[in-house]
């Protein structure tokens, strides 16, 4: 099976296919156990546009379209290297007094909240104090 990431990192170098994104969306909400409400939050997106890139199977999606969804993938990655399946699903939807009391889900807008919720993610890893 594909990666996660891979799914969304090679936007970087051209058109990724719709089917792609489709399934790399729904192994991340599988995952998250979250609705799509919750996810187009976290991402900054309308709750309209994750709909049709969940219902879309023909065509293409551009790099930039796709640049929330390659964090939240690099956030499940991390968080599946440090965590167990059910740790993943429980850490990314609980508030954490490190991140202003948000759940990490919420905190992947920009790549610097990002790199606050992976720096959290390497401290549980490595036994650093946060």
């Amino acid at each position: 099976m594909k990666a996660l990431l891979d799914t969304f990192a090679h936007a970087e170098y051209g058109k990724v296919p719709a089917k792609e994104v489709n399934e790399g969306i729904h192994e991340i909400l599988r995952t998250l156990g979250v609705s799509g409400r919750v996810l187009a939050h976290g991402l900054g997106i309308a709750e309209a546009q994750l709909h049709r890139m969940l219902t879309k199977k023909t065509g293409f999606y551009r790099a930039q379209t796709l640049a929330p969804f390659y964090r939240v993938a690099k956030l499940v990655e991390e968080a599946r290297q440090s965590l167990s399946e059910p740790g993943v699903k429980s850490w990314l939807n609980r508030p954490n007094p490190y991140l202003n009391n948000l759940p990490p889900i919420l905190c992947v807008r920009s790549d610097q909240e990002l790199g606050k919720v992976v720096a959290q993610l390497a401290a549980i890893r490595y036994g650093f104090p946060a």
